[in-house]
């Protein structure tokens, strides 16, 4: 899974290895551990980009409409998910209408292509 610094209220936790070990809200103060570590875990943000093994749809009980993020949380306790940290590239958050039209008026291809 794609992960990044950046701000935000919903994070995954990583042990030092960027494997996945659980899940916190900063503002409601849930927290949901996955597998404890020796160290602390850091919080850092899920870009929503997914590189997976097919054999992970072996391992998905759940039916209907769920959420990747539950499923992610219980597989960690028995099988390595990691992270790649990304905080180079230009991201921008378009999950929403809003958003996506915000992005579309921010969206510069001649800055994006003289970048580079």
């Amino acid at each position: 899974m794609l992960i990044r610094h950046r701000p935000g209220s919903r994070f995954f936790l990583f042990d030092e290895e960027k494997r996945l070990c659980g899940w916190e809200n900063v503002v409601s103060k849930e927290k949901i551990i996955s597998r404890p570590t020796q160290r602390p875990p850091e919080q850092i943000a899920f870009s929503c980009l997914h590189v997976i093994d097919p054999d992970i749809f072996n391992h998905i009980h759940e039916s209907g409409c769920f959420s990747i993020i539950d499923v992610y949380l219980r597989l960690a306790k028995n099988h390595p998910i990691y992270g790649y940290l990304d905080d180079q590239s230009y991201w921008l958050d378009v999950g929403t209408p809003e958003k996506l039209k915000k992005g579309e008026m921010e969206f510069d291809i001649e800055k994006l292509v003289a970048s580079r």
